[in-house]
């Protein structure tokens, strides 16, 4: 098979421009390829077979739900069902916008700190899905966290929170 003038030219293009553009490029190609709105693989399965849709870690909390005999998973909290993990991601929530994590950038550069998460990425997506601005302030109300747990979990673990679940874990808070 033979390669067309035009690609031998693009090839020789590219050689020859890489070391002076490259650098430009390079940080708009990794952005572009890291952006990525939903988890996908083992976290995201992980926190449905946790029943943990937040992925909360596991802690010193005494959770109602939380399984604290022959866990499976030595990172992450375990429930006995969704209602007690999601109620547990609340409370967590609720705790830090109190401690006056009161903005999307804050409360998730907390929660899901750069080297665990592209942090960047997330907060957008629970911008782009609640409305709300990175850095607007908001308090803990149950409309406010309706508009964050959903993308929250979804982005987390690909869980799909209903607003009739939702209204269910929040009578448990």
């Amino acid at each position: 098979m033979r390669i067309k003038w035009y690609i031998w030219v693009l090839i020789a293009l590219g050689v020859i421009l890489l070391p002076f553009g490259g650098f430009l490029l390079f940080p708009l190609i990794k952005m572009k390829l890291s952006k990525k709105p939903v988890q996908t693989g083992s976290d995201a399965v992980r926190g449905q077979r946790n029943k943990n849709p937040f992925n909360l870690r596991v802690s010193l909390n005494a959770w109602r739900g939380k399984i604290t005999e022959n866990k499976q998973d030595e990172e992450f909290e375990e429930f006995e069902n969704y209602l007690y993990g999601l109620r547990a991601g609340l409370i967590n929530i609720r705790t830090h916008i109190g401690r006056g994590k009161n903005t999307l950038t804050l409360l998730m550069n907390t929660l899901s700190p750069k080297h665990e998460n592209p942090t960047n990425n997330f907060i957008q997506f629970i911008c782009d899905s609640s409305g709300l601005g990175a850095n607007e302030v908001f308090v803990f109300d149950k409309e406010t966290a309706f508009k964050i747990a959903v993308p929250i979990v979804k982005f987390e673990s690909d869980y799909k929170l209903t607003q009739s679940e939702f209204k269910e874990v929040w009578e448990l808070l």
